[in-house]
């Protein structure tokens, strides 16, 4: 009987211990990114509209000075003073498209399908970034990665490279012997075959040389023939200690799984599509938008107007993001839209990835800790740890009175 009633006890300290582990798995913070204050009281003739130096919600790229979402009031704010509500067509939303220098060019000055393709279209939208698949706006298609100008990806025969979406590139086999040398490797979309090619590394410093070594995957999408999908730089192959290896750079990626055409009268939140072309994105609500005190109002994805519980009209834009944090709190954020999966970390080393969503900056951010529901999370030096080792020496001491009664 006392080795059943010591068997149960050993289940049920495993179950505790393993509850006191899953307690402590993650610590969830929201951080609110919002765009300028607008009150009518003190500017009440004011149209009020936001870009992206004014809501660091949208995208923007410092490097270049770009972005092109626009939320926009077309009559003064003393017109919502009193009825709290904005009337159909009132608020416009406009985006369209900007264009951005692959990091091919700007390291090596050498394009992409030729040498005259040196960047691609990026669309905000939704406050999120977006790829204009073809040029055209109006038809998007998520960024899926992008390597920094300084990274570098080192692989050998038989290697598979993450590179997220659920794509992957395979080393099928390098050649430092060849001339040009050369490897033979195949892109992969969840395990089927997007594509086999041959890249070469380039045969000597010269701009032509180099163009050589770029390597592309074009497709249709969204009804666009020859979308570029996929490009990389091999930018050497050599032998290794043991084998031939191949290093590549500059490697871009859209997912075409996300891709999506925006067409006039599509819906989303409170807008709907008045115009959506080659050029520009342009929506205006649908519906009637409430400014009501101490209110959230959603207007589409996650843009929302945040209301101030006052008597005078007072409220700003804003996008919530989900960032988690692992147990000791020294691990790296994940960053996503409140709503929506973090991304899949890519481990390769020396890449950095493009996530789901990217990481805002801008002038102002309020940060809010959301812990676990239901249960506490413990760090080092908690009392939750203490426990964890208390359950674990006593599992380790029933199981050496177990022994000792066989």
């Amino acid at each position: 009987m006392s080795k059943k009633i010591l068997v149960v006890a050993l289940a049920a300290l495993l179950l505790l211990t393993v509850a006191f582990t899953a307690s402590a798995a993650v610590q969830v913070t929201t951080a609110e990114v919002r765009g300028s204050v607008v009150d009518a009281g003190a500017t009440p003739t004011l149209e009020a509209s936001w870009n992206a130096q004014s809501f660091a919600g949208f995208y923007y790229d410092i490097k270049y000075n770009r972005s092109t979402e626009s939320l926009v009031f077309t009559e003064p704010l003393s017109t919502y003073s009193t009825s709290r509500s904005i009337d159909k067509t009132q608020l416009e939303y406009r985006t369209g498209k900007a264009y951005i220098d692959f990091k091919a060019y700007e390291k090596e000055g050498i394009g992409v399908t030729s040498a005259t393709d040196i960047n691609y279209p990026l669309v905000g939208w939704m406050a999120e970034k977006w790829i204009a698949v073809k040029n055209n706006s109006n038809k998007i298609a998520k960024l899926a990665f992008e390597m920094d100008k300084e990274d570098k990806k080192t692989l050998t025969s038989g290697e598979t490279w993450s590179l997220g979406s659920g794509y992957e590139l395979t080393i099928n086999a390098v050649d430092a012997r060849a001339t040009p040398r050369q490897a033979w490797f195949t892109l992969k979309k969840d395990g089927a075959i997007v594509d086999e090619g041959i890249g070469q590394a380039p045969a000597g410093s010269t701009t032509a040389d180099k163009q050589k070594a770029v390597y592309y995957k074009t497709k249709t999408i969204l009804g666009e023939s020859d979308a570029l999908l996929f490009t990389v730089y091999v930018d050497s192959i050599f032998s290794g200690a043991t084998s031939d290896m191949v290093q590549f750079k500059y490697a871009w990626l859209i997912d075409e799984s996300s891709a999506k055409e925006i067409k006039s009268a599509d819906r989303f939140g409170v807008f709907e599509v008045r115009t959506a072309n080659r050029d520009e994105i342009r929506l205006s609500n649908e519906n009637t938008v409430s400014l009501s005190k101490n209110s959230e109002t959603t207007l589409m994805g996650e843009i929302k107007f945040k209301v101030a519980d006052n008597d005078t009209l007072r409220f700003y834009p804003k996008v919530d993001y989900v960032i988690g944090v692992g147990p000791f709190g020294n691990e790296t954020p994940t960053v996503t839209g409140m709503g929506t999966p973090g991304p899949t970390a890519n481990v390769t080393t020396n890449v950095t990835g493009v996530p789901t969503i990217p990481v805002p900056t801008g002038e102002v951010t309020a940060v809010e800790t959301r812990p676990p529901a239901a249960t506490p999370t413990a760090t080092p030096g908690e009392p939750g740890f203490e426990a964890i080792f208390a359950i674990t020496g006593l599992l380790a001491v029933a199981y050496i009175v177990l022994r000792q009664r066989k």
